[in-house]
């Protein structure tokens, strides 16, 4: 599914680099990253997601959702709150499963 196809679903602040990018997986632990993958760079008690950014670059991730820009060479869609723009973005990605219960 392309990008801009996802972000139908969700409130943008800005979208820096291709928003036309091809996404094949979604992920919140670099660990999960593969070719493809929209990573989220979701903020934690202990660890931020933003410091797992290249890595998961690094592991293929071709876009990530941001709080706050990185130094980083693929596209970034920049929200209010990475956390709260999962669930619809996963939602429209998945085919909204739930809509069938």
């Amino acid at each position: 599914m392309q990008l801009t196809e996802l972000l139908a679903a969700t409130e943008v602040e800005a979208v820096s680099g291709d928003a036309a990018v091809e996404i094949t997986d979604l992920a919140y632990d670099s660990g999960r990253v593969q070719e493809g993958t929209l990573f989220f760079c979701v903020p934690g008690q202990s660890r931020d997601g933003h410091d797992f950014g290249p890595a998961a670059v690094e592991a293929g991730a071709v876009a990530l959702v941001v709080e706050r820009d990185l130094d980083l060479p693929v596209t970034q869609i920049r929200v209010a709150d990475a956390r709260a723009a999962m669930a619809p973005l996963a939602a429209r990605f998945w085919g909204d499963p739930t809509a069938e219960l």
